[in-house]
């Protein structure tokens, strides 16, 4: 998973086990050493049982492909400033088509949280911002993409498990389409999973013979609340809320995920509620996020940490919990 935010030694101290681990992550392409790297991975996924059939029709013809390294150095939720990411995501229209789709599943998806614990609005919001519910699932061949990060020396070695697990499930599930199509980081279907997660938490959730992710919303809404619930989601508490910070400066070591009080500690200190909800329990631990210079600030609970899960950023995760309070009541502006 990436990483939610380091120092620069710690960066150093990383760039310098990649170069020995797997080479500078330069992006330089050389062909005989790329197709090493698949004899490499086949080995592997020959002992890890993958079929010598998806190995040579799907490993050993995986291409190079430049343009998945360029997006692997440019990703948003880490590049933008959070009110930029936040706007740029949460758009009218995208609320508007969330209700819309919430309303739509309304059955479904209160059958998946009497089953969970996870709110419909929060499912409908990951869909939102994944795929805008499943239009954009991604134009690349996963294995292609997988396989070009492998090589690649700046993640190699969780790219070649993730690519493993692709072809684990090429051999698991044969009637799902292939090649498999997805996102340059070889996320697929409705709501982006990796091979692993896909392997781990996809449900068939309409009664055919497989977790079809791309064509099926009902196994996607089901999958993404199955992945939430196993990743720890405890039902009825909220993913954060929004809170005025007191007048005066707020201790540097009290700002961030690492560190947690209860609630009534932070309401001791003076934080209040902006959210339009009341703070939830007085012993709920929750950490302190303040996003921005102007004090936009949040405190986040246990929920927060399994959205985390999902995608390491915190423009993510709380992009995610805002959109959904927008979807659960229909409001078209923010009310923070």
């Amino acid at each position: 998973m990436r990483p939610i935010s380091r120092s620069t030694g710690s960066l150093a101290a990383l760039a310098f086990m990649a170069f020995l681990l797997g080479g500078c992550a330069t992006g330089h392409y050389d062909s005989a050493q790329f197709h090493t790297r698949l004899d490499e991975i086949a080995a592997r996924a020959t002992a890890e049982g993958v079929s010598p059939a998806t190995i040579g029709t799907h490993l050993q013809a995986a291409q190079y492909l430049p343009r998945v390294i360029e997006l692997d150095r440019n990703q948003p939720e880490f590049k933008l400033d959070f009110d930029t990411y936040r706007d740029r995501v949460i758009s009218n229209t995208r609320v508007q088509t969330g209700v819309q789709r919430l309303q739509a599943n309304k059955t479904a998806l209160k059958k998946i949280q009497r089953q969970t614990g996870v709110p419909g609005e929060i499912v409908t919001s990951l869909w939102g911002i994944e795929t805008n519910f499943g239009q954009i699932t991604g134009g690349f061949n996963v294995v292609d993409a997988l396989a070009t990060l492998a090589y690649d020396g700046r993640r190699s070695a969780y790219f070649e498990g993730e690519l493993i697990q692709a072809l684990k499930l090429i051999d698991k599930n044969p009637t799902l389409p292939t090649p498999l199509m997805g996102s340059w980081a070889g996320a697929m279907g409705q709501f982006q999973f990796m091979p692993s997660s896909y392997n781990n938490f996809a449900i068939n959730a309409d009664s055919d013979k497989v977790a079809d992710l791309w064509r099926s919303e009902a196994d996607g809404l089901a999958s993404a609340a199955n992945y939430l619930q196993k990743s720890g989601w405890q039902a009825g508490l909220r993913y954060g809320d929004a809170v005025q910070l007191p007048p005066g400066e707020i201790s540097p070591e009290l700002i961030g995920i690492e560190t947690q009080k209860t609630v009534a500690q932070w309401q001791k200190l003076g934080l209040r509620s902006i959210s339009g909800h009341p703070l939830p329990a007085g012993n709920t631990k929750a950490s302190l996020l303040v996003m921005d210079d102007v004090g936009t600030a949040f405190l986040v609970y246990a929920n927060y940490r399994c959205i985390l899960k999902w995608n390491r950023s915190h423009n993510f995760a709380l992009t995610v919990g805002l959109l959904s309070d927008r979807i659960k009541t229909g409001n078209k502006t923010p009310q923070s």
